[in-house]
């Protein structure tokens, strides 16, 4: 390593033990897709305290989403709380907008039924065949890596994902064995303390450094708390 490499490493050390954050430009570079926040790479596509930016916090039950903090799929932000108007009683079809007693909320309107092929819970309606947290019947949720099938939890584990016993307890899981250390490159396989999943089992060097992306020119892969980065020189 150079001199000027080491200058930059010994700056970065005295900043993680000062507990401060040390400015950019010291010779930290994250991989493709990630931003250096402080002193640690992280995903501001997705990273709920990192969002679009270092320090923007996702407030309430709102995810990062591609860089902005909002509700996923379908659900409304209702004061920072993802809600389904289109069943939810107390914000039906639009925040705020409650139904009163003896109505139910179908489809996003406050009625006295439930519309074709929906069930009542409460004072929701929901269709029972699809909905994970009342398949079959009201208030059967389903596990998380289960859809709701014909009204029937089922496994379902989509490709290119293959589906994995479960190491840690019974049952299977949904494995990526392109990225899951405990399954990588198939069921069962587990790489090596240091290591990491790209497929197969590799070390942590310029080629892959604290992810499958390789360090630019001129840059070392070197270990810090916060894990493998690459650092100029």
């Amino acid at each position: 390593m150079t001199i000027p490499g080491r200058l930059q490493l010994l700056a970065l050390l005295a900043c993680s033990v000062a507990l401060a954050g040390c400015p950019n430009g010291i010779g930290i570079s994250c991989p493709a897709g990630q931003t250096l926040c402080g002193t640690k790479c992280v995903f501001a596509t997705s990273d709920n305290g990192n969002c679009g930016g270092c320090g923007v916090v996702c407030a309430g039950e709102l995810a990062c989403i591609n860089g902005a903090c909002g509700c996923p799929g379908n659900l409304a932000n209702c004061s920072n709380v993802c809600v389904d108007e289109q069943v939810d009683a107390n914000n039906c079809g639009a925040c705020g907008n409650s139904c009163g007693p003896g109505l139910v909320c179908s489809t996003g309107n406050c009625q006295p039924t439930c519309g074709g092929n929906l069930q009542q819970c409460g004072q929701s309606c929901f269709d029972v065949k699809m909905d994970r947290g009342n398949c079959g019947m009201c208030g059967n949720s389903c596990a998380p890596d289960n859809f709701c099938v014909g009204g029937s939890c089922t496994f379902i584990c989509p490709a290119p994902n293959k589906t994995c016993p479960n190491a840690a307890a019974s049952g299977v899981i949904c494995a990526d064995t392109f990225n899951d250390p405990n399954n990588c490159g198939g069921c069962g396989v587990v790489c090596n303390r240091g290591d990491i999943c790209c497929g197969a089992c590799v070390p942590n060097n310029n080629t892959h450094c604290g992810s499958c992306a390789p360090c630019a020119a001129g840059e070392s892969c070197i270990s810090m708390s916060s894990g493998f980065i690459c650092i100029a020189g």
